[in-house]
């Protein structure tokens, strides 16, 4: 015999990025069954897909802030029925008290409910409706190679050596691309090339890695002697690290007259490369 259905209500999470745009996506859902004893909050078990939403997400102290409203919840949970029993006590009372309406970036909706055999399942059901199924509605942006050349162009203008670089085209019959480069009197020609990793396809993250491998070998044939800096751009989520982690192998394969350089050293490298050009302009 089916228990008898218990009435329920429930709040959703927003993280909003933009309070003036009011953009956001649902991170979690807190439903409250008060005749069972039922309290349950379900988050995101990863930010992954939020952070490529919204790139200047600080995902640490909202993972943190997730992390301390489910233990909460769980802490209330275990109160006694006297306590969670009241019906007057609803989902938006109990989230509000963990999280005050203020504003922060995170926001609850306004409440909703029903009734339910299962709490934990419509828990559970809820959260696939309002936070997962709304997610997969909204495909995480993907970094193109001018996103990750972005980071080391502000560098390169903050230390004013920006200018010194020069569009260089290399040409090998019918195939032709044009770097970003610099060249120190009589030196060696520095090419720096962007290249974003943050593909849907892990093959194809390693099948790019392949085509630059083959594209400056291909170059070779008309310079030799340029050194190229291949600024790396990684995938945003962590089922493409693997493939990722492949790619870099391949860059790094025939590694003279190449250097890889990750997104996040941008600051160290381009103080490196001021240093060089600064140094070559006072010779």
């Amino acid at each position: 015999m089916k228990a008898p259905k218990t009435p329920y209500s429930f709040v959703v999470l927003r993280y909003m990025h933009d309070v003036f745009t009011r953009e956001f996506v649902n991170v979690g859902v807190l439903l409250h069954a008060p005749r069972v004893g039922f309290l349950g909050f379900e988050k995101l078990p990863a930010l992954d897909r939020v952070k490529a939403m919204f790139p200047g997400l600080q995902s640490d102290s909202l993972r943190d802030l997730l992390a301390f409203l489910a233990s909460r919840t769980a802490e209330i949970h275990h109160k006694t029925s006297e306590q969670l029993g009241r019906d007057l006590l609803s989902a938006e009372t109990i989230a509000r008290a963990m999280l005050p309406m203020d504003d922060s970036a995170l926001q609850w909706s306004s409440a909703g409910g029903g009734a339910t055999d299962d709490p934990q399942k419509s828990l559970a059901e809820l959260f696939e409706r309002l936070v997962q199924r709304h997610l997969k509605a909204h495909p995480p942006t993907r970094k193109e190679d001018v996103d990750v050349w972005k980071p080391f162009e502000r560098e390169f203008r903050q230390r004013d050596v920006l200018q010194r670089f020069q569009e260089k085209t290399l040409t090998v019959g019918k195939l032709k691309h044009c770097f970003e480069a610099w060249q120190p009197p009589g030196g060696r020609l520095r090419l720096f090339q962007p290249l974003s990793f943050d593909l849907i396809d892990p093959s194809k993250i390693v099948e790019k890695a392949v085509h630059w491998n083959g594209l400056l070998r291909q170059f070779r044939k008309t310079d030799s002697e340029f050194h190229a800096y291949l600024l790396i751009g990684a995938p945003l989520e962590n089922d493409r690290q693997e493939a990722f982690a492949q790619a870099c192998e391949t860059l790094a394969e025939d590694g003279s007259g190449k250097e890889l350089v990750r997104e996040e050293e941008a600051p160290t490298f381009a103080a490196g490369i001021e240093k060089e050009i600064k140094s070559s302009a006072s010779n």
